[in-house]
């Protein structure tokens, strides 16, 4: 099952113009924000503020305060002082965590669980209605959409523990975005990765970009991720220490930065048979409501 039309998309930059508007809806903002454990403060005043459809990195070195950041908007961590928004709500009133899509670095599973793609991604419709709440039409719709999004529809029922870990990623993206949320954060999506699943990777993203989607990447490696990136934001000793904008890469760029590969589109070297159409953003009815302000968060 083809994840895009075909069709050749005309050259255009890998950003959506919508991110460089200033006056976009901030769907995350921190002023003066702590988060920590206990009463220790590892992220200390930061100041940060994510508009809608823009895709923001975030970078430092192991111990910098990212991960505590991200863990502090996503409730796990303690909120220890400042003003924390998550879509226009208090972080202590959003209770619809849905919303905030997160994406690990790995499945947490062990590699004696037995589940397909498709039961994977189906979590992320628990997710809208609860544990115990009946799996609908529309459900299965979703869950179906979520996986050709991420190219992996000729894989929907296999078992995750045979896909490789690039591909496994793309699972866990799907699973994401079968909750429908309106922002996705990303945990090192290419740690681990082959260099064949990095492109891949790239691509899924960018085309969640080209749809409209808001991120919010926690990396290490921002060349990798460079084509769809719109700012760059450094921590350093649990505070920023920078945030910088990142110019628009053009779709030639993009290309000659990610690399081409030999042989039929879509088809890799190597293990990484899967052969996908990632060209362009996504159609269908998953992401329109996700991404759009106002939109059935149902």
């Amino acid at each position: 099952m083809s994840a895009g039309t075909g069709d050749t998309a005309p050259a255009r930059a890998a950003q959506p113009s919508a991110a460089a508007n200033g006056d976009a809806q901030p769907v995350i903002s921190l002023r003066d924000a702590s988060f920590g454990y206990g009463d220790k403060r590892i992220v200390m005043g930061v100041d940060l503020q994510i508009r809608r459809t823009e895709t923001v990195a975030l970078l430092g070195a192991n111990g910098s305060g990212k991960s505590t950041l991200v863990r502090g908007l996503l409730g796990v961590c303690e909120h220890l002082g400042g003003q924390v928004d998550v879509l226009g709500r208090p972080l202590a009133k959003f209770s619809q965590r849905y919303l905030l899509g997160y994406v690990p670095q790995r499945l947490p599973f062990t590699p004696t669980t037995r589940a397909t793609v498709s039961e994977i991604v189906a979590v992320g419709r628990i997710a809208r209605h609860g544990l115990f709440g009946r799996t609908t039409a529309r459900d299965r719709r979703l869950i179906a959409e979520a996986i050709d999004i991420v190219g992996l529809g000729d894989f929907a029922r296999h078992d995750v523990s045979t896909l490789s870990g690039g591909q496994q990623r793309r699972v866990l993206i799907a699973r994401a975005l079968a909750a429908q949320p309106e922002v996705l954060v990303m945990d090192e999506p290419m740690a681990g990765v082959d260099i064949a699943n990095q492109h891949l990777l790239v691509a899924v993203i960018r085309r969640l970009v080209e749809g409209g989607a808001t991120l919010l990447v926690v990396t290490h490696d921002l060349a990798a991720l460079r084509p769809v990136l719109h700012r760059a934001v450094t921590m350093e000793a649990g505070r920023i220490a920078s945030d910088v904008p990142l110019p628009p890469v053009t779709a030639g760029a993009f290309d000659a930065l990610t690399g081409e590969f030999d042989g039929a589109p879509g088809e890799l070297p190597g293990h990484c048979h899967d052969v996908t159409d990632l060209s362009g953003p996504p159609t269908g009815s998953l992401l329109a409501p996700v991404y759009s302000p106002g939109g059935p968060r149902a």
